[in-house]
């Protein structure tokens, strides 16, 4: 025999999966989020953004072309994909 849900038992049923819908999206939020600053950070420090300008000289000085490439390439990828995990971020917390 089958058996039916009753209005509230339906009520109920549906506001679970809402709950555990919005538990989700808030965990990816903040999944993505700390993904962005993370990335974001590490852009930062391989392209040297948080150094003084005489630390930032010597660096520059004391590097090889290739190895500067690496570092601007790191930074531009993990740049890229903070963004990215950002604007991610932000989408899901408005929807």
């Amino acid at each position: 025999m089958e058996k039916k849900l009753g209005r509230v038992e339906t009520y109920s049923f549906l506001e679970r999966i809402i709950t555990k819908t919005k538990e989700r999206m808030f965990y990816m939020t903040q999944f993505f989020l700390y993904a962005g600053i993370v990335c974001i950070i590490i852009s930062g420090m391989a392209i040297g953004a948080w150094v003084h300008g005489d630390r930032q000289r010597a660096n520059f000085f004391s590097e090889t072309k290739e190895h500067r490439n690496t570092k601007t390439r790191v930074a531009m990828y993990s740049g890229l994909a903070g963004i990215i995990c950002l604007g991610i971020s932000g989408l899901i917390w408005y929807l």
